[in-house]
């Protein structure tokens, strides 16, 4: 997860960062975590999963209570990861952000057919 991080951060320069939808206090090629809960949960959970795995292979066998435990471990991440993001899209005022509001007023055919005419 690190990695992918720290590519992602060196990928995004001044030059190549054209997001139109910039918060106006970001300069360019400036990277913002916009959710901080999800991000946080997900790092906290990569780091046990790397302590949990030393656990459970230091005896060199995986037992069947520490694989089902491994497995809910997974499901927590998930749960947890959800409940911060529904937390932080009902701090910011609803649960459907601009573009999905714009897009809900569509059916699928009318998108295709603008999708087309763009094109």
């Amino acid at each position: 997860m690190l990695v992918i991080s720290g590519v992602s951060i060196y990928a995004v320069s001044e030059e190549n960062d054209i997001a139109e939808d910039r918060d106006t206090t970001t300069p360019k090629g400036v990277k913002k975590i916009n959710d901080m809960g999800v991000f946080s949960i997900t790092g906290i959970s990569s780091l046990w999963a790397y302590i949990w795995l030393f656990i459970v292979v230091a005896d060199n066998a995986v037992e069947p209570w520490e694989a089902w435990l491994t497995a809910i471990f997974f499901f927590l991440l998930i749960i947890m990861a959800f409940g911060a993001d529904k937390y932080n899209s009902s701090k910011e005022g609803g649960d459907m952000g601009e573009q999905e509001k714009l897009l809900s007023e569509y059916q699928a055919v009318e998108i295709y057919r603008e999708l087309i005419r763009e094109k």
